[in-house]
């Protein structure tokens, strides 16, 4: 369930921002919306391994771009694939011996503990990118950014907050189309609009 969240939001991400690119080997492999692409790949492929670390190095990036939104989206995937059974399955010796994320203090044991941990790291950051885009009148960015608090909220089992979030990422996107009527987000993989996609996931949380 937390992956198939995470690949949705990946795929929202890309809808908003209109500039859905699939990483390839020319892609500049410092670049960490590729690194991310890669790992979520890495992890559909049955390779935790490598996806925890390519997502760590995508986080240091972000941390180091003050790129908050999908800082903020780095750190509910980081946290989906910490929790997941199939990386403790995976683990090494040497990641059981030094844990997964020895500069986080990530270990198989308290790995659960540290995921929450993580989701409310990414609330926080995803508030923080929320004034940021408020400030600059970017409601395009600022609709995936509510997007991906509507996610955290749900992962910190907050339901009501969950709902006012999708609100918010309608409404940001309305007013994007707004004051930008030449604006032609993508569609996603299903072919939806964003208002549909948003509706959608709305009645799937008993939001309408």
């Amino acid at each position: 369930m937390h992956t198939s969240n995470i690949l949705i939001t990946l795929a929202f991400i890309t809808t908003l921002t209109g500039c859905a690119q699939t990483p390839t080997t020319a892609s500049n492999p410092s670049d960490p919306d590729v690194l991310l692409g890669r790992a979520e790949a890495l992890q559909k492929q049955g390779l935790p391994i490598p996806a925890l670390y390519l997502t760590q190095q995508a986080i240091q990036h972000y941390q180091q771009q003050h790129n908050l939104r999908n800082l903020g989206y780095a750190y509910l995937s980081y946290a989906a694939l910490i929790r997941s059974d199939q990386l403790a399955a995976a683990a090494t010796f040497k990641i059981r011996r030094s844990g997964l994320d020895p500069v986080r203090g990530i270990t198989l044991e308290n790995r659960q503990q540290q995921a929450h941990q993580l989701e409310q790291q990414a609330l926080q950051t995803l508030l923080q990118a929320e004034q940021q885009y408020l400030a600059s009148n970017q409601f395009d960015k600022l609709s995936n950014v509510y997007y991906n608090q509507a996610l955290a909220y749900q992962r910190l089992q907050q339901p009501q907050q969950v709902c006012i979030a999708y609100d918010n990422a309608l409404a940001a996107h309305h007013t994007n189309l707004r004051q930008n009527p030449t604006a032609s987000p993508q569609t996603g993989a299903s072919g939806q609009s964003v208002d549909a996609q948003l509706r959608q996931l709305q009645a799937q949380q008993g939001c309408l």
